[in-house]
């Protein structure tokens, strides 16, 4: 199993995900709004909208979507970079976003930027990758607040080379508003691991979670098992901290399997990080990791899970937990969690999740909105 790739399971394998009987207290997780393309990360604007990041369909058609509280969805920006990612053509554009007033951060994954090398689990560079902004952080100033956006952006394939040669573009919405769109970090799209028949072989980038934090980004890489610092002004960036691989507990797949950090919130000025954790996917060894972002120490906050690949802090001693499979090799769905300190104690909210990506939280209702990656909708989970 890739360790970038593990949105596989729902998308590429042909396993069967299946809904369990529900189990006491999980509430109905009903779809609230359809037609996304690939759905990952959301937020909530601060009227209410959602915002969402979504990894396309194919080449250049990553997209950001509004969606109001009604559940209509409509694109705000769309032909951002994506592509196909290696080996099994998962889907890989846009994964989170960040919103600072009128200013849209975008986080872009690996695409199409390294193809399969000639044995599994080897990866070389792809000599003619869809973008050349793959593995980076776009900036979208907008010139008025996100829910007063009526019309569609588009960026071109000639804006994006000029983004990438780091020339600021300007758009024109279909209702005559207008964004300047720059790019603020480019992050290498592989980085050398030799193999001694494969000296050329790569280990691709994947940031999938971005935080703001103490008035920096972070970024959580997936297939690089590392957090970087971002500054939003200058978009230079530093290693906060990269996960070591643990012992497989298993007779099966690799020796040692990989941290996989799956997303990334700010917490008591520190950083939560999810970590999906690499195949055979054993069932409570992922974790939940508290990371200082100065420091780069790190603790075990939440353990127990399986396939985490999000978290949302409700009060300081409360937190939303959400896992892409609690039975993976089965197909079995996700599952949300409530986890309260001291202790702490948990609560099953929902656990017929089919391939959830990300969530976000309604301040004003508790709600939780979940992406389905595969199915392309948002379910919400009502939260009594």
């Amino acid at each position: 199993m890739k360790r970038k790739s593990f949105l596989v399971l729902a998308t590429a394998t042909g396993l069967a995900w299946t809904l369990p009987n529900r189990q006491a207290g999980a509430q109905s997780a009903g779809v609230f709004s359809a037609g996304f393309l690939s759905p990952t990360k959301l937020i909530f604007s601060p009227n209410g909208s959602l915002v969402v990041a979504e990894s396309g369909n194919g080449p250049n058609t990553g997209r950001i979507s509004l969606v109001n509280r009604d559940g209509n969805r409509r694109t705000l920006l769309a032909n951002l970079p994506a592509g196909f990612s290696a080996p099994n053509g998962d889907p890989s554009g846009p994964s989170d976003v960040v919103l600072i007033g009128r200013q849209l951060y975008i986080l872009i994954g690996s695409g199409d930027a390294v193809i399969s090398g000639p044995t599994p689990g080897t990866e070389l560079p792809n000599p003619n990758p869809s973008s050349k902004l793959f593995s980076s952080i776009l900036t979208v100033r907008l010139d008025r607040e996100i829910d007063l956006i009526e019309g569609s952006f588009v960026l071109s394939i000639d804006q994006q080379q000029s983004l990438a040669a780091g020339q600021p573009v300007g758009l024109i919405s279909t209702s005559g508003e207008k964004a300047r769109v720059q790019l603020l970090v480019n992050f290498p799209d592989f980085t050398p691991e030799p193999r001694p028949n494969l000296p050329e072989n790569v280990r691709s980038s994947n940031p999938f979670g971005l935080a703001l934090n103490l008035g920096k980004l972070y970024v959580a890489d997936a297939s690089q098992n590392a957090v970087q610092e971002v500054n939003l002004v200058t978009g230079e960036s530093r290693l906060v901290i990269t996960f070591p691989s643990q012992p497989n507990p298993t007779p099966v797949g690799p020796p040692q399997i990989e941290a996989v950090p799956s997303g990334i919130r700010a917490f008591a000025g520190r950083l939560l990080v999810p970590q999906l954790t690499g195949f055979p996917f054993p069932p409570g060894f992922a974790q939940v990791l508290s990371v200082g972002a100065q420091t780069g120490d790190s603790y075990t906050f939440i353990d127990g899970l399986t396939m985490a690949i999000d978290v949302i802090p409700r009060t300081l001693t409360s937190l939303y937990t959400l896992e892409f499979s609690t039975d993976p090799l089965n197909g079995g769905p996700g599952r949300l969690q409530l986890f309260t300190f001291p202790g702490p104690t948990s609560q099953v909210l929902a656990t017929d999740l089919i391939t959830p990506a990300g969530m976000a939280r309604d301040e004003v209702t508790g709600d939780l909105f979940v992406t389905s990656f595969a199915t392309g909708t948002i379910v919400r989970v009502p939260v009594l």
